[in-house]
């Protein structure tokens, strides 16, 4: 279905990959790896998360800043399939809120 790669330096965490099958999008998969990986983050001593999005990738973009994430900087060229330029989002871990959030569209399956 999906997977998500991260890595953590002294107390910074570094997002790499949040990836989801093409079939299984729009269904919370991702936000539910995302808030797997704050926690797990949290647990191994974390206090940052940094990554990188597409700049096209708005929806990715969007789903990082429900979580808190906002744009720092941007990285030209970053991707050298397109050469396309990545922003580089970020959020303080102790101030992310989980569970409502990650679970929204997941909710709205489990009350119908």
């Amino acid at each position: 279905m999906g997977y998500v790669v991260y890595w953590r330096v002294d107390d910074e965490i570094h997002l790499h990959n949040i990836a989801v099958r093409r079939d299984m999008r729009r269904k919370g998969i991702a936000s539910r790896l995302l808030e797997k990986a704050i926690r797990g983050a949290r647990l191994k001593g974390g206090r940052w998360i940094t990554l990188e999005v597409r700049r096209s990738n708005e929806p990715a973009q969007r789903m990082y800043e429900k979580f808190g994430f906002s744009v720092h900087g941007v990285r030209p060229g970053y991707y050298t399939d397109t050469n396309e330029d990545a922003l580089i989002m970020s959020a303080d871990l102790r101030l992310i809120t989980l569970g409502e959030l990650a679970c929204e569209r997941v909710g709205e399956k489990r009350n119908e």
